[in-house]
């Protein structure tokens, strides 16, 4: 299993300052605060190396190649079929087919109105083939497949903060991973927080708010301390502001207003918080860090609240409201799924269950029933749909499983998942560079960026995870989606 890989880049950033390691990072140490000798939980570490129960009806290890009525395949588009490959930095501003990022996981990622996929930070290989934590901003066309280096750092670097509120060319976040990202409805982009450096230093959790506007190719500090590890309010550490995480979920509503949902600071959170931009101030809207409170299932209440997690999946339906999937939780991982509706700020627990750790059941591919379930998992690459179903790829399981590579959707008119393609572990299978086909797929990963086109085209950059090398690693690799809906 490879998931400890990405995790070791918090090693990074902790060693720097002498920062306590957030809980998932010390997965790598062979002493964990509430693990054994083996890696595995006693309940206290949610992040421990915990066996995965045998999944129900496993597919093949091998992709299928039979097309599934609903898929019309995977596209390579670009990337490299190899692993842990640096990025390749020329001038910026400038479109090139011969520069990209290289290797890349958990960075910030938005979509212009345009339907391009853009990236800051992430986790790294460098040249010398080093974990490192990026500052850089890209840019990739999905219409000329190019990529352009718009600015930052081809190496972590500390941030520029500036004056708060006030926009300039020199502004920049610190390097970091694992930020929660938002566009408003004026097509600016925002990041919250993750793990990196501030202003003086690499910390591990960081709270500051960020707004980037493409237009004028400018940051602007926004709210939050210019300090890490704010994990408490206090004199450095301002109130009425999200705490330090890295690993929340994060919602856009139809006023242009952001929602934050959890995440994981020196404890895992289930609190709620919007911020609008209007007024630049945060909302603290329920929630803390509590196991959560599920209720009866299909039916919303004002003390309903999901448990405390990282690594969930997110979307919004076409009725604005936020549905939440899974995740890393309090104790283990989580298969629960959750709409919350953000005119009456009522949670309902939809489907899933209320126990952690379960296996997946595949049933039959392209089937919907009642008994479907990917099972606990988190950081998976996730789409809406035009009719508000969510698709997911992939992502992780501590354990036995590690990085997984099976494709789904969920209905939320009927509230039933559907295995469509792919595998629980797999290899990639290339086929032809830009050629679709009913056997391309790609390998198992977990971290990967996700979007949407503006043709309604299903994107994937990356991740953790297998390529066509043998050995994982991170992926700098491209792939659209045709799902034929």
């Amino acid at each position: 299993m490879r998931l400890v890989k990405i995790f070791s880049l918090v090693f990074i950033v902790a060693a720097t300052c002498g920062c306590e390691l957030p809980s998932t990072a010390k997965n790598n140490e062979s002493s964990v605060p509430g693990c054994n000798s083996q890696g595995k939980s006693d309940q206290k570490n949610p992040h421990c190396v915990t066996p995965t129960p045998t999944p129900s009806s496993t597919p093949s290890s091998t992709p299928s190649s039979t097309p599934t009525p609903t898929s019309k395949g995977w596209t390579w588009m670009g990337g490299s079929q190899l692993v842990d490959q640096p990025g390749t930095y020329t001038v910026q501003g400038i479109p090139s087919s011969s520069i990209n990022p290289g290797g890349k996981a958990q960075p910030c990622s938005w979509t212009d109105s345009a339907g391009n996929l853009w990236i800051f930070g992430g986790g790294s290989y460098n040249s010398a083939q080093q974990h490192s934590l990026r500052q850089d901003l890209w840019k990739y066309s999905t219409s000329d497949k190019q990529w352009t280096w718009v600015g930052g750092s081809a190496t972590g670097q500390l941030g520029i903060y500036g004056t708060k509120g006030v926009a300039s060319p020199t502004n920049i976040p610190g390097a970091r991973l694992a930020a929660t990202c938002w566009v408003d409805n004026a097509g600016n982009f925002w990041l919250f927080g993750g793990v990196g450096y501030d202003v003086g230093s690499g910390g591990t959790g960081l709270s500051d708010l960020w707004k980037y506007s493409p237009s004028l190719n400018e940051w602007t500090w926004m709210s939050g301390p210019i300090y890490s590890n704010c994990f408490v309010q206090g004199p450095i550490c301002p109130a009425n502001v999200p705490t330090a995480r890295y690993g929340a979920s994060g919602w856009t509503d139809s006023s242009g207003n952001l929602w934050l949902f959890g995440g994981e600071g020196d404890t895992a959170l289930n609190d709620l918080w919007k911020f609008s931009p209007s007024t630049g101030m945060w909302t603290w809207m329920k929630g803390s860090n509590s196991s959560g409170s599920y209720g009866i299932r299909g039916v919303a209440d004002p003390s309903n609240i999901p448990p405390s997690r990282e690594g969930a999946m997110t979307w919004t339906d076409t009725s604005g409201n936020f549905w939440l999937f899974g995740g890393a939780g309090y104790t283990a991982q989580l298969d629960d799924v959750w709409k919350y509706n953000p005119l009456t700020n009522e949670w309902i627990w939809i489907s899933g269950s209320n126990s952690t750790n379960q296996p997946p059941s595949y049933g039959q591919m392209g089937v919907a029933g009642p008994t479907n379930d990917p099972g606990s998992r988190f950081n998976s690459a996730v789409w809406a749909d035009t009719s508000g179903n969510l698709w997911l790829f992939g992502g992780g399981q501590f354990g036995t499983s590690g990085e997984l590579a099976d494709l789904w959707m969920y209905s939320i008119t009927s509230n039933q998942w559907t295995w469509i393609a792919g595998s629980y572990q797999a290899g990639a299978v290339y086929g032809t560079l830009g050629v679709a086909s009913s056997t391309n797929t790609p390998g198992s990963r977990v971290f990967a960026t996700s979007w949407v086109d503006s043709s309604g085209h299903f994107w994937l950059l990356g991740g953790d995870g297998f390529g066509g090398d043998p050995n994982g690693g991170i992926l700098n690799d491209i792939w659209k989606l045709d799902t034929g809906h």
